[in-house]
């Protein structure tokens, strides 16, 4: 599936904001290289693909970590009411 990812997508570099062409780009296992000359500067570069690599959003896993946070209260006071009800 990886593979699939590389061979559809594209690659723009921009180096201060104009588009340069790469020299060459190399695949290896999990990695892709590119390789592009421009003259050293402080410029901006910039490398975009046309595919993004799936990932989870950060505001999914915020929102579970809320859910397992509140879960976790929900079952804390039930048991401390459960315990109240036997002591009483």
């Amino acid at each position: 599936m990886e593979n699939d990812f590389r061979k559809q997508s594209e690659w723009f570099i921009t180096v201060g904001g104009k588009l340069t062409t790469a020299d060459t780009i190399t695949e290896s296992g999990n990695y892709t290289y590119i390789y592009f000359s421009y003259t050293h500067s402080t410029k901006t570069v910039q490398i975009k693909s046309t595919h993004a690599a799936p990932e989870f959003l950060s505001s999914f896993i915020m929102s579970l970590l809320i859910m397992a946070t509140l879960l976790a209260t929900l079952l804390a006071t039930a048991r401390n009411r459960v315990k109240m009800k036997k002591h009483a």
